[in-house]
């Protein structure tokens, strides 16, 4: 992906657009710029040309001659509009292959790869497995002319290389999060390896000649995974037999089985998330959490749903064009100002089967049900009685809930309406919110807000650049508030550099979920600069924690609790979140919300 650099015409050596377009047999056209600098693409099959934006791809379909297949590589992202979903879908529906990988394509290709569009590569496999990735994470910023020099180095990247670092055994593991952690907290175009390099000496007093010191300082070099992965890909399209043609797909027959993805292929990402300075709106989810909730939620054309958390107005569209035209969305958000915004966005596409309202979500839509379907964008303490009130007999909630008291131990979860009137669980999945407030707020500093001890950057051992240590867990309730900042402070200070119990092929959230469905009295959970979130056991005496997210250990004291909760979670299977079952508790002004495993996974 481009940076505001990316303005300008971008060119590769190769074949010119005008010699490719004169050429017979098949055409693979190639979008990009940075990724590919300097390369020459020696098979004339391939025409090269700058990276996409919106609009290329249409004109690339009209054209007398249009490609059999398409790589999207590099694309504009700040100064100009992003390709859209509607374009790619339209190439696929042509026939034409569409490939993705390295930066902006790899992106693409996860949100479409439903859709038929393939992605490949390193970057893509990250995307497709981690969502909830920033676009950030792939952009740079550029000289502006030829030959398109990165002035910044992309943080997949720098990812790329401490992966390789720590597993050559050259950086342990838990320097490596810091180094990353460290980039990840700085503006993209801040983000390089000679950075990377300086944070690796400040954390292990390396000198300048370190081997690894050297790496960092030829990342750009050596690490470059976005021009890997781009190579790779044309690598192996170049690998076809000579002579034999890519060939057109079958067309793509204009309904999908899956009414999800097409609903958020016919409504544009970046149309509601993209701020007038070329951010990001901060309340607005990923596209790939957004569709597993929805095809959790399924809901029917033709049904009334109401929306708690209306935030950029883009999960109200795709709403909207689920339940069709003979449906109808009600959305509420706590904040004026969001429901101006996408009101006006909602009006500027013409989505006429939406409403909105400024107002405590906690409420629902007073005097406006009964809806079918009820899709919350933030966790609840409990699910409020007026959603259930204002839920059709076998209606369906879907919902992020707080399970347990400690911080970090929430979902989402899937209940229905009985025609009895009470709600019983259905399903569970891992995504979480932001809280569910009743007056406006304009930040969330996240699950610190719950924990039960935080040190806030600056604090004596703490380092300024760092996020806050914090730690919760029922068992630092029982200590006083500052015994317990004495004991976060030791732990920090104490931390033993050690290996962690958990293999390599083993998912810390599914053993996550399965600690907040049994809920052990050890239970901890916790942020760690440079490891980021982290769950296992503590006591006053220690703590050993793994997190959810990437590898690394933080351990200080025994960690024989934590290897008997890993032993219990093997045991049972290593279930997770999907051999969970919500219970629903009524209590006075809503219904808590508990987990358990379900029958088969006990």
């Amino acid at each position: 992906m481009s940076g505001p650099r990316t303005e300008g015409a971008h060119r590769v050596s190769g074949p010119s657009p005008e010699d490719a377009h004169r050429m017979s047999g098949p055409r693979t056209v190639v979008f990009a710029g940075p990724s590919l600098r300097g390369i020459r693409l020696r098979n004339p099959a391939f025409a090269v040309r700058p990276p996409v934006r919106r609009g290329d791809l249409p004109a690339l379909l009209a054209e007398d001659d249009p490609p059999d297949a398409v790589c999207l590589v590099d694309g504009y992202f700040h100064h100009a509009l992003s390709v859209g979903h509607r374009e790619i879908l339209a190439a696929l529906r042509a026939g034409v292959r569409v490939y993705g990988c390295s930066s902006l394509g790899a992106l693409r290709a996860v949100e479409l790869r439903d859709q038929g569009m393939a992605g490949h590569g390193w970057v893509y496999r990250r995307y497709l497995t981690e969502p909830g990735r920033g676009d950030d994470e792939v952009a740079l910023v550029h000289s502006p002319e030829p030959p398109y020099e990165p002035r910044s180095d992309p943080l997949v990247n720098v990812e790329f290389a401490i992966t390789r670092l720590v597993g050559a055994g050259l950086v342990p593991a838990w320097i490596g999060e810091r180094l990353l952690a460290g980039q990840r907290d700085l503006f993209y175009p801040e983000r390089d390896f000679t950075q990377a390099a300086a944070h690796y000496r400040r954390l292990t007093g390396a000198a300048a000649t370190d081997s690894v010191v050297r790496l960092l300082r030829r990342g750009r070099a050596l690490f470059d995974v976005k021009r890997l992965d781009a190579l790779h890909l044309l690598r192996t399209l170049d690998a076809r037999p000579a002579g034999t043609r890519e060939g057109r797909t079958t067309p793509m027959k204009t309904e999908t089985p899956d009414g999800v993805a097409s609903a958020m292929a016919a409504v544009t990402w970046d149309d509601y998330a993209a701020t007038d300075d070329g951010g990001r709106l901060p309340q607005v989810s990923a596209p790939p959490v957004i569709a597993a909730l929805l095809r959790l939620l399924a809901p029917p054309p033709g049904a009334r749903i109401l929306e708690i958390g209306t935030g950029s107005g883009y999960s109200t569209a795709v709403l909207a064009e689920l339940a069709g035209p003979t449906g109808l969305v009600r959305s509420v958000d706590i904040v004026p100002e969001l429901i101006d915004r996408a009101a006006a966005l909602l009006k500027s596409h013409d989505v006429a089967n939406a409403e909105l309202m400024a107002g405590d979500g906690r409420a629902g839509w007073p005097g406006g049900g009964p809806f079918d379907r009820v899709m919350a964008w933030a966790t609840a303490d409990l699910v409020p009685e007026s959603w259930a009130r204002q839920l059709a007999p076998d209606g369906v909630i879907v919902a992020p809930v707080r399970l347990l008291p400690q911080a970090a131990c929430a979902a989402t979860v899937r209940l229905r309406r009985t025609p009895g009137g009470d709600l019983i669980g259905e399903a569970v999945t891992g995504a979480t919110f932001a809280p569910l407030d009743h007056a406006p707020r304009r930040s969330w500093s996240g699950p610190a807000e719950q924990a039960d001890v935080v040190l806030e950057a600056g604090d004596e051992d703490e380092d300024e650049d760092e996020p806050p240590f914090w730690l919760s867990g029922h068992w630092l309730t029982e200590i006083a508030p500052d015994e317990r900042r004495a004991i976060a402070r030791a732990f920090l200070r104490d931390r033993s550099d050690v290996h962690s119990p958990v293999t390599d092929d083993e998912n810390v959230q599914a053993f996550h979920a399965y600690l907040m469905a049994v809920n052990p009295a050890p239970l901890t959970t916790a942020f760690v600069p440079g490891l980021g979130m982290c769950v296992g056991a503590g006591s006053p005496a220690g703590v050993a924690l793994v997190p959810t997210r990437q590898s690394g250990y933080f351990r200080c004291g025994s960690d024989d609790e934590l290897r008997d909760l890993l032993g219990a979670w093997r045991a049972a299977g290593r279930p997770g979140f999907g051999e969970l079952v919500p219970v629903v508790h009524p209590a006075e002004s809503g219904y808590r919300i508990t987990v358990e495993l379900a029958r088969e996974a006990r």
